[in-house]
């Protein structure tokens, strides 16, 4: 554990204790990247906002039942991502990926638009544990590292699951993908 997780843990610790200003460090440090997170799922900054605030109370009022060696970090990670992808589903979505198609021509456009929502339908197909870090490695555009810490798993299951998942989508739309 490095320096930065005792303090994240330190900082969990004291919020548990009542006080204000470790939360506070806690906000300050990790609210504009859990904003972007949430604005790469939802494209749209006020949705965003509201999945940041919504999920920071959350942390507030759940702090008691939140495991002492549970990093923060991952904590509100993971909640931002579920919460955006609950908005989603409610709202029926499509936007998760984004093309400029005033640069195509009509019949290119039709034929990256169907091979987006391809992928996008055999992504959205495969297990969860697969889905969780193709979805963190693609649309996040996470490390190894990072998509390890915020699902709290080892770096190598991270790798192994990538490979799997690519393996899957290879098969189900018969092209060779690269994916990371």
């Amino acid at each position: 554990m490095n320096s930065t997780d005792k303090k994240l843990f330190e900082a969990l610790k004291n919020i548990k204790q009542g006080n204000i200003e470790a939360f506070t460090i806690i906000f300050e440090r990790f609210s504009l990247y859990l904003l972007k997170i949430a604005y790469r799922y939802l494209k749209n900054i006020h949705d965003a906002e509201d999945i940041v605030e919504d999920v920071f109370i959350g942390f507030i009022k759940n702090i008691k039942s939140i495991r002492e060696n549970t990093s923060p970090l991952s904590y509100l990670y993971r909640a931002v991502i579920n919460r955006s992808l609950n908005k989603l589903k409610k709202f029926n979505s499509n936007t998760i990926i984004e093309i400029d198609y005033h640069s195509l021509s009509p019949e290119e456009h039709y034929f990256k638009k169907k091979k987006i929502e391809n992928v996008k339908n055999a992504i959205e197909e495969l297990p969860p544990i697969f889905k969780e870090v193709v979805k963190l490695k693609i649309y996040d555009e996470l490390s190894y590292k990072d998509i390890a810490k915020a699902l709290n798993i080892k770096i190598g299951t991270v790798m192994s699951r990538l490979s799997r998942a690519k393996k899957r989508l290879k098969e189900k739309l018969n092209t060779d993908l690269n994916i990371y």
